[in-house]
């Protein structure tokens, strides 16, 4: 489970091509790449913020990244049983808060079914659908009422769905904005309007004193 939070942190912070060795430290002539220590140390400091100090020990002495992720790797390959159980956990766990970006939540949720998946979790069509409505913050549960028990629903057309319904709702926000925005400057001009109407009135009060 280690393994697979520390892949989600890297490829996010784009430093998995340290660690998997992608990104080689020196060019073909020898030299080494630009930015490439650089890059190194900070995969090094990212993944030792989420060490124990007794697996920081275990890992001070090497030198690269790669290194440490290869050995971090082995010390934490759990056994299929262990994994299959977790990554299931995992995505049965995740939750979209209120405010998040849609978008990014539907990426890191896919990674987390394909992680489940690729470890031998058998998932129907259905429940994923299901898994991911469920977890969908409050505020889309008039969304998922309306599609929880729809006939054919397949995880393509939910996610194109949940997308269109994501539109809809930005859209009806800069539509409340602008209608707000108006109605405060309509109410400031009727304010001002009504301030220069006053001035006629007092003057006719002085000119009859």
């Amino acid at each position: 489970m280690w393994k697979t939070w520390m892949e989600l942190i890297l490829e996010r912070t784009n430093l998995k091509e340290i660690v998997d060795g992608s990104s080689a430290m020196t060019t073909r002539a020898g030299d080494v790449q630009p930015n490439w220590k650089s890059k190194d140390l900070d995969t090094k400091m990212e993944i030792i913020m989420y060490l124990s100090d007794e697996q920081v020990d275990h890992v001070s002495s090497l030198k690269t990244a790669h290194e440490m992720w290869e050995h971090l790797r082995k010390l934490h390959q759990p056994s299929d049983g262990t994994t299959k159980i977790f990554s299931y956990r995992a995505l049965m766990n995740l939750q979209m808060h209120e405010g998040e970006d849609l978008d990014t939540f539907l990426r890191t949720w896919k990674k987390h079914l394909d992680a489940a998946i690729t470890s031998g979790n058998t998932i129907e069509e259905i429940s994923r659908c299901e898994i991911l409505m469920g977890a969908l913050p409050s505020s889309w549960m008039a969304f998922v009422s309306i599609h929880n028990e729809e006939k054919g629903l397949n995880l393509q057309n939910l996610f194109a769905k949940l997308k269109q319904d994501e539109l809809r709702r930005k859209r009806a926000n800069l539509e409340q904005e602008s209608n707000h925005t108006t109605l405060v400057a309509s109410i400031r001009n009727q304010q001002h309007g009504s301030s220069f109407s006053l001035k006629p009135g007092i003057e006719n009060f002085k000119q009859k004193i």
